[in-house]
């Protein structure tokens, strides 16, 4: 069913943010055993997580992907698109092209992430390194909030979901883009964004 109004349009973005409220503790959720909120969204444990880093060359799962995965299916995005670093991939899904915001093309320059986006950064020299999913953005400030898995720094033997800190620049510099969540859920038949 394609979403016919703003509201509806604006209820999912809503509904995400919600769930990420209701899901994910504001203290973020450490990688451990086979147990508890991070091993349900990932299925990985510290162990695992171990034995992929230690390969050679070293495994590129990240939890960040994983999260992703985990989200997109709970909202019921289609496909498998959402649980991978190249997100641009979007715009290949049948009836979803458009759904991927390049944040490097100047016809976007004007464009903004809205609530329940997912976006991609280049991470490590790595064009496709990391994967999130934005909160909100103040238009205004120029400053976003998101959700995001990732490694621990510097040898920690543990992975992390993660919100950022509150008013967070939004790193124009780092960011590939992002995919419109409704257009991408929902395909052409939604209206335009009325902004937030």
């Amino acid at each position: 069913m394609a979403l016919k109004d703003d509201n509806d349009r604006y209820s999912l973005r809503s509904a995400i943010q919600t769930f990420l409220d209701d899901n994910i503790p504001k203290t973020g959720l450490v990688s451990g055993g086979k147990s508890g909120k991070y091993y349900e969204i990932t299925s990985k444990t510290d162990d695992q997580i171990q034995q992929s880093r230690n390969k050679v060359p070293p495994d590129t799962w990240s939890s960040c992907n994983d999260f992703t995965r985990w989200v997109s299916g709970k909202i019921g995005a289609p496909g498998q698109v959402l649980s991978g670093l190249n997100l641009s991939l979007a715009n290949n899904y049948p009836g979803r092209d458009g759904s991927w915001i390049d944040a490097n093309d100047p016809d976007n320059w004007d464009l903004r992430p809205q609530p329940g986006d997912f976006f991609s950064m280049n991470r490590s020299g790595q064009k496709w390194g990391h994967v999130g999913i934005v909160y909100d953005f103040d238009n205004y400030a120029q400053t976003w909030r998101v959700v995001h898995g990732g490694q621990g720094k510097g040898g920690s033997k543990s992975d992390y979901i993660l919100w950022n800190e509150p008013n967070r620049p939004f790193p124009w510099a780092e960011v590939n883009g992002w995919v419109d969540i409704v257009l991408f859920t929902y395909g052409q038949e939604t209206v335009d964004d009325p902004g937030f």
